[in-house]
């Protein structure tokens, strides 16, 4: 049953690649692009809804400690080991995929000339950078 799920998602992922690269500009994107206005993109995304979004993250965030909820959360991980083993994937995929994706579409996308491809590696890239840097701080 896995494999077959499998080879669909990978069959429509094939077919969505197949569409963009009939779209081709037959281009190299240089990969210093990734960086392309990323202090303008940094501030926009703290800026109208989003920054309200971060905002109201920060204070659920700090609710969750002070109420002591996160701490009991943690006891019942330490009590229940299966937890810990269900959720190690979503943890390991969740450091993999960020990097893997864009970085995967923009190798594509190289090797194709195809410069949509490319720049939505670089998009997708820009985009867990600035994620990564916006959680991390947080």
């Amino acid at each position: 049953m896995f494999k077959q799920k499998l080879k669909l998602w990978l069959l429509v992922l094939g077919l969505g690649m197949g569409n963009v690269c009939a779209q081709s500009q037959d281009t190299v994107v240089p990969f210093s692009t990734l960086f392309h206005q990323i202090g303008t993109h940094t501030l926009q995304s703290l800026s109208y809804n989003y920054g309200l979004n971060a905002a109201v993250g920060v204070a659920g965030t700090y609710a969750l400690v002070h109420s002591g909820l996160d701490w009991k959360w943690h006891q019942l991980a330490q009590e229940h080991k299966a937890l810990v083993i269900v959720g190690m994937p979503s943890v390991l995929l969740g450091g993999i995929i960020p990097l893997t994706v864009p970085a995967g579409m923009y190798i594509y996308g190289r090797n194709k000339r195809n410069y949509e491809t490319q720049i939505t590696g670089l998009a997708l890239g820009q985009a867990a950078l600035l994620g990564f840097g916006i959680s991390s701080s947080i």
